[in-house]
């Protein structure tokens, strides 16, 4: 049976969460270990014990879920790793995915998501935005209408194009609520607003031209694929600099296509 890995992203956290399995599992509660060594600081108790306000914020989500992840990954992988032909991960997930490929380290991967979680918290609080889903067909395109609310009212991009028929877009507040205007007038059925996530392409940019993890190996092993998650918010531009082996996308187009397809190794 050939398995395709899948690493959730933030929202997926909870208090509690790796707890059963470091109680359980020597190999699990060395990974929680290991990356409360490489971050100076006692994430795994935030992860087993909360609370969960602290949980929630960025800079501690996107490590939490990375060190779950990776711990999970920890015991399954002798068991799976024959079987499996690819990884993907919801953005910060494509990291854990990288880990699992053997493309960076266990500390590097952890200090790098740390850095960008911080980075996202601080660009979003200079510069608050907001995202939205427009639904339907438009007689205008979702490019044209973000280009005419961008001019209008403030940036707004697209971020996802789910299906024909529901493109995410996200950008300053202004913006996005021009473009929902826009696309409610060229004729979309619904505009729905939603968590922020993509604003911070062009604030963090930046500082994807120094490597924040050295650990990094720039490689992965031979054959192995990553399917990347892309998340607009640099979410592999990070060590793109590093390795240079990596895409960061402004947007996610799904059509049958645009996916990769190779061996695992």
């Amino acid at each position: 049976m050939d398995i395709v890995l899948l690493f959730p992203g933030q929202g997926s956290q909870k208090p509690g969460m790796g707890k059963d399995l470091a109680d359980a599992f020597p190999v699990a509660k060395g990974v929680f270990g290991e990356v409360d060594a490489a971050l100076g600081t006692d994430l795994s108790r935030l992860c087993f014990e909360g609370p969960a306000d602290d949980l929630k914020q960025t800079e501690n989500t996107q490590p939490a879920l990375f060190a779950h992840g990776a711990a999970v990954w920890s015991l399954t992988k002798d068991a799976l790793r024959a079987s499996v032909r690819a990884a993907a991960g919801h953005s910060l997930g494509e990291f854990t995915a990288y880990h699992a490929a053997d493309a960076v380290s266990l500390p590097g991967a952890a200090k790098l998501v740390r850095t960008r979680g911080e980075l996202m918290f601080e660009t979003g609080a200079s510069r608050p935005g907001t995202m939205a889903a427009i639904l339907g067909t438009t007689t205008s395109s979702i490019d044209e209408i973000c280009a005419r609310a961008s001019s209008e009212k403030g940036l707004v991009v697209p971020a996802n194009f789910n299906t024909d028929e529901q493109v995410v877009i996200s950008g300053e507040i202004a913006g996005v609520e021009r473009a929902m205007e826009l696309a409610k007038e060229a004729g979309a059925k619904r505009t729905d607003t939603g968590p922020y996530h993509v604003l911070e392409i062009e604030a963090v940019h930046p500082h994807c031209q120094t490597p924040v993890a050295p650990e990094c190996t720039g490689k992965r092993r031979p054959n192995s694929i990553i399917l990347p998650a892309a998340s607009a918010a640099y979410s592999c531009g990070l060590f793109a600099a590093n390795s240079g082996s990596f895409s960061a996308l402004a947007a996610v187009k799904a059509t049958p296509g645009s996916q990769r397809t190779a061996t695992w190794g």
